[in-house]
C-alpha cells in the first residue's frame, strides 16, 4: 500500500483471513477475494494513527470487526 510517497506493508493475520467470511479458511482465494476489504481496513487504521511499526500495518480479526461496525453505523436508519 502506498500513501503520499510512503510504502506501507499490510500484513492480514490467519485470524482475521479466517474471520472474515464462513466457512473460516486462510487461503490466498480468500486473501485476493477480500483484498478490498482489508485495503479499506488499512487506510482507516493510517488514517487514524495505529499504524504499526516499521511502517507496517497488522490487520486482525478486531480490525475488520470495528471497521465493519463503523460502516453499519455510518449509514441513517
Amino acid at each position: 500500500m502506498r500513501d503520499a510517497g510512503q510504502n506501507w506493508l499490510v500484513i492480514v493475520t490467519r485470524e482475521a483471513l479466517e474471520d472474515v467470511a464462513e466457512p473460516a479458511e486462510a487461503t490466498v482465494d480468500r486473501l485476493i477475494e477480500y483484498q478490498l476489504l482489508f485495503c479499506h481496513v488499512a487506510t482507516f487504521k493510517l488514517e487514524h494513527g495505529r499504524a504499526g511499526a516499521e511502517d507496517t500495518i497488522w490487520i486482525q480479526a478486531e480490525d475488520v470487526r470495528a471497521w465493519r461496525s463503523l460502516q453499519a453505523n455510518s449509514f441513517p436508519k
